[in-house]
């Protein structure tokens, strides 16, 4: 599947991804929409809220989050 958009699409989710409180770190297009790896910021986070926003901005984009997290420091 083609995401029509294109780097439209990946600014306007970075930009949301912000809005709900995580750090974008990279975006994969996936066979079935679009894969965004975030990083959780220090203050509150709204996932809800990030995929309900992406669902109203792009309808029919199938969104995937991946968490990731730094090693523990010894």
């Amino acid at each position: 599947m083609r995401i029509l958009g294109g780097w439209a699409v990946r600014r306007s989710v970075r930009a949301l991804v912000r809005e709900a409180g995580m750090e974008p770190l990279r975006l994969e297009h996936a066979d079935d929409g679009l894969t965004v790896h975030v990083r959780l910021g220090p203050g509150p986070q709204d996932p809800v809220g990030l995929f309900r926003a992406v669902g109203a901005r792009h309808p029919g984009l199938r969104l995937r989050v991946v968490t990731e997290t730094t090693k523990p420091r010894r």
